[in-house]
């Protein structure tokens, strides 16, 4: 359903909790283009199953990466922290 929903004509997406969020707690504007997010504007897509299972995988190996990423920036930090202080 995230992928289904595009709240802002400059295409900026974001998934519905952050919507929601936005619109409840925030400012209620796009964070791209800062234009108030009207839900009558909001525009509502057939999502095809391909590609929403291509975003799916994309974003969890961004999130591997990004952990795998900061796992190694973490061991270097220690390392770095072991060698100063012997």
């Amino acid at each position: 359903t995230d992928l289904s929903v595009r709240p802002c004509q400059c295409g900026y997406q974001v998934c519905l909790w952050c919507l929601h969020h936005i619109r409840e707690q925030l400012n209620g504007k796009c964070p791209a283009c800062r234009t108030p997010y009207e839900e009558k504007k909001f525009v509502i897509e057939e999502v095809d199953p391909e590609e929403a299972t291509r975003v799916i995988r994309e974003r969890a190996e961004a999130r591997r990466e990004r952990e795998k990423r900061e796992k190694m920036e973490k061991l270097e930090r220690e390392r770095a922290q072991a060698a100063a202080a012997s």
